[in-house]
């Protein structure tokens, strides 16, 4: 049967029961048939309109009425707390082989550093920078083998902030190096557990393991095991590539990630509060050493109880959640209308059904203005270029060229009508290819532009407070991602659409905003799928620029023959183009089926456009 068939069989039902319920004085008889009704009315829409607002309308008319007659008693825990405490353990539960393959080959890793550092006694200096390691040695005989920690009160915060972002970004890079069938979330746990082996051996060897101890896993027995939580969340994430199991490798990766990214996101928490503890408390190193070692066993008991504990002792008792059959969308889905409402899955295939379908067609714009970026930044900046610019492994690391803006340069416009044209042109892009009520038909974007003009504001604003973050360089990078709400950033924008000219601007602006929080979690991690799908396009990029063009092809060319530094400055300008604008389209993509998804749930306008509608489809086909 056709939606709109459904809607007019049964909408005075519907209206009926709307009736009764907001009288004050209700027939509990009749309300108590309307229920029975409404449900096989929901199970109906639930087995044929999944994704239809209509079956979302129909639950909410369904636990009215039950709460109504039944007297429900309210939720014991809020969203966050059933993630955390619900959720999660089961999510823990079924990786428990991957954590325990990462906790092992992280000791073993440690072991390793240890041991080559006792016999070779400049293992640890290759491994360490040898300023570092002559640091400690030089505080080590002064008698404060732990003075790297005592920064003064003005740095602490500095400090406490520098170390929390970097080692997130340690973390998220173990993570998502999963993605290389688990060998590069393994190099990073044997990397990071080498440098603390060797590390430790250098306070062995002057006999301070205890100092050692009391004061680096003050902080450390929580930093140390969020870095093998990540390499948990890294090896789930492969074993969705290395064993699909009945699935495609995509659909399995889609399965697989969405359970490494929940991994991931509990290991953010941890890091704070590490970064708080390195920065603020490991400096009292004169505070008694019995409080010192009650602290560690403190966090380690809290970390234990919650990741291995917790987990097993649910499933003893029964009460783990299990989780029901992975739901996958078919490689050849084609997106519903906008107004559909989208769990995680479906966020994740229509964005990159959407991306596939356009992302050459955005190459084809945005590289001759790469040309013209690179053109000005060379010739008007080369000075200043000499001074800053450092071929990196990763793009992400040299943003301090670009986006260095210590004085007044090209940089600043530049850059800020690169991301303006790049998300006003995926915002009309979304609009074009996706079914939706407000164009009968596609509209050129300066049509499209003419119709809404306040979206230019909203995009300017938008451009702005990116680029305040985007100033601080590579940190602010980070900034942008974990330390501000920064997947609110677009929805702001599709809050326009349907709103003509700059009426209530900030109010609808705010509503964007509005929306996400309601659904915060899933809001979060579906932008952490795409952050995550961002920073693998990010590495891959990076590889083929660094490893390839300038490793393979640049520097084996005979230098009379070329003006290396020339290329060099061509290659990471038109690079840092091409990456934006293979990148940035995902995020706004997602945020676009995100906002108009939270919004259907919220207002039920496509609902109620169908109800409105109903009798002139009648007329139409009579």
């Amino acid at each position: 049967m056709r939606e709109t068939k459904f809607i007019e069989q049964n909408k005075k039902k519907w209206e009926e029961f709307e009736e009764e319920f907001n009288q004050n004085q209700r027939d509990s008889n009749k309300l108590s048939k309307l229920f029975i009704q409404i449900t096989d009315d929901l199970s109906y829409s639930r087995t044929f309109y999944g994704s239809r607002s209509v079956r979302y309308y129909l639950n909410i008319l369904a636990q009215r009425v039950f709460g109504t007659i039944y007297k429900r008693p309210k939720r014991k825990r809020g969203v966050i707390a059933d993630f955390l405490l619900e959720e999660m353990p089961a999510v823990i539960y079924a990786s428990r082989k991957e954590f325990m393959v990462a906790g092992i080959f992280f000791l073993i890793s440690i072991l390793i550093g240890f041991v080559s550092s006792a016999y070779d006694s400049d293992f640890v200096s290759q491994i360490m920078s040898e300023e570092y390691v002559q640091m400690t040695k030089d505080n080590i005989a002064k008698g404060d083998p732990m003075a790297v920690y005592k920064q003064s009160e003005d740095a602490q915060q500095n400090m406490m902030l520098y170390i929390t972002i970097n080692n997130i970004i340690v973390a998220l890079i173990t993570f998502i190096s999963g993605i290389l069938a688990g060998l590069g979330t393994l190099y990073n746990l044997l990397t990071n557990g080498i440098m603390i082996g060797a590390f430790q051996h250098l306070f062995y060897e002057y006999g301070l393991m205890k100092e050692f101890f009391l004061a680096v896993f003050l902080h450390g027995m929580i930093e140390i095991p969020s870095i093998v939580i990540a390499g948990a969340a890294g090896l789930t994430l492969a074993r969705g590539i290395i064993f699909p199991g009945t699935y495609s490798r995509l659909q399995a990766l889609q399965v697989s990630a969405a359970k490494g990214i929940k991994i991931f996101v509990t290991t953010i928490p941890l890091f704070i509060i590490a970064g708080t503890i390195e920065g603020f408390l490991t400096r009292y190193t004169e505070i008694h050493d019995g409080i010192r070692l009650f602290f560690i066993l403190l966090c380690a008991t809290l970390l234990i109880t919650y990741y291995i504990w917790l987990p097993i002792s649910k499933r003893n008792k029964g009460t783990l959640r299990t989780f029901t059959k992975e739901k996958v969308i078919a490689s050849d889905f084609i997106p519903n209308d906008i107004n559909s409402i989208r769990n995680l899955s479906t966020v994740f295939y229509d964005t990159f059904y959407l991306y596939r379908r356009v992302v050459v067609n955005i190459l084809k714009i945005f590289i001759p203005f790469g040309v013209v970026y690179t053109l000005v930044a060379i010739f008007t900046q080369r000075n200043f270029l000499a001074e800053r610019f450092i071929q990196e492994e990763n793009i992400l690391q040299n943003l301090s060229v670009n986006f260095s803006y210590e004085r007044l340069s090209p940089f600043i416009p530049l850059n800020f009508i690169l991301f303006f044209l790049i998300i006003a042109y995926c915002v009309y892009i979304f609009f074009k290819y996706i079914p939706n009520t407000y164009f009968e038909e596609s509209p050129n974007i300066w049509t499209f532009y003419a119709k809404y003009p306040s979206i230019i504001l909203s995009i300017s604003i938008t451009d702005a407070i990116i680029h305040l973050y985007l100033s601080f360089g590579e940190k602010g990078f980070w900034y942008l991602v974990f330390l501000s709400p920064a997947f609110l950033f677009f929805m702001p924008i599709f809050s326009r659409i349907g709103t003509k000219g700059y009426t209530a601007f900030f109010q609808n602006w705010l509503l964007g905003i509005k929306y996400g929080f309601k659904r915060f979690i899933h809001s979060y991690i579906s932008f952490l799928m795409m952050l995550f799908m961002v920073i693998c396009i990010n590495f891959a990029l990076s590889f083929f620029i660094k490893r390839v063009l300038q490793d393979k092809i640049l520097l084996n060319l005979p230098e009379q023959y070329l003006n290396v530094e020339m290329i060099s400055y061509t290659i990471y300008f038109m690079s840092t183009v091409i990456n934006i604008a293979c990148t940035l389209p995902i995020i706004i993509f997602s945020q676009g089926f995100i906002f108009f998804s939270n919004k259907e749930i919220n207002e039920a306008n496509d609902l109620s456009e169908k109800l409105s509608k109903i009798g002139a489809v009648k007329k139409k086909y009579a």
